[in-house]
């Protein structure tokens, strides 16, 4: 059953600090945006979670997410600043969203199943304790979008799986602490993207043989010497 609390939301300010509603299957927009007593969250049945329905909830400290859970929309969870253990559905949800997780700077580590495709614009921007992201040896990431994880300053190596097709500008842009990105066994791209390790401390990349071009401004910032490697 599909309920709507938006018509509670007057009169309910959530200032329990745990929410365990087994019966809701869609989560509202904006539904405990900015309630900043709430938590920790657990949903056994919950199939959507609509645009910024807990952003802001500075509380908030856990999320676990089910794998019946198909949609997390926009802004679900931006700005929660507390927010440091978070698990993925693996299901059907495909996407980590623009700005799910934007300004949660408690965030340490996350695990990205191989239901993923996409992640999403900014979906991680200015996380900035976020040291490792987890893709997996099965990830089927395709699509990185601008700014992904963009001022992530704890951030110290990533690599980008042979899966994805395309990666966006400004993805690392602002990481002061990357050092070591590994595109070697990615075969569609052929550049590295616009802005893509500004103002970050990179001095190895690993690449495949097929890329052919560097964006404008790709290196922009002070830092060592970059070494390019080609397999």
């Amino acid at each position: 059953t599909s309920i709507s609390f938006a018509r509670y939301l007057p009169e309910t300010k959530f200032d329990a600090d745990y929410i365990d509603r087994t019966y809701v299957s869609i989560i509202p927009p904006q539904f405990a945006t900015d309630a900043t007593k709430l938590m920790n969250i657990t949903f056994d049945k919950i199939k959507t979670i609509n645009r910024s329905a807990f952003a802001n909830c500075t509380s908030l400290t856990s999320v676990y997410l089910p794998d019946n859970v198909e949609v997390i929309d926009t802004n679900a969870f931006e700005g929660c600043s507390l927010l440091a253990d978070v698990r993925l559905p693996e299901g059907k949800c495909s996407t980590v969203t623009t700005k799910l997780f934007a300004g949660c700077t408690s965030l340490k580590t996350i695990n990205i199943p191989s239901n993923f495709q996409t992640i999403g614009q900014e979906a991680f921007l200015g996380c900035s304790a976020l040291e490792s992201i987890n893709l997996g040896d099965n990830s089927q990431i395709s699509n990185i979008g601008k700014a992904a994880f963009k001022d992530c300053v704890k951030l110290a190596s990533f690599v980008i799986p042979n899966t994805c097709k395309a990666y966006a500008t400004d993805i690392f842009s602002g990481c002061t602490s990357l050092t070591s990105v590994n595109l070697s066994n990615n075969s569609y791209n052929k550049k590295i993207a616009d802005n893509m390790f500004e103002n970050t401390a990179v001095t190895e990349i690993h690449l495949s043989s097929n890329y052919n071009q560097i964006g404008n401004n790709a290196f922009k910032g002070d830092r060592k010497s970059t070494r390019l490697n080609s397999s």
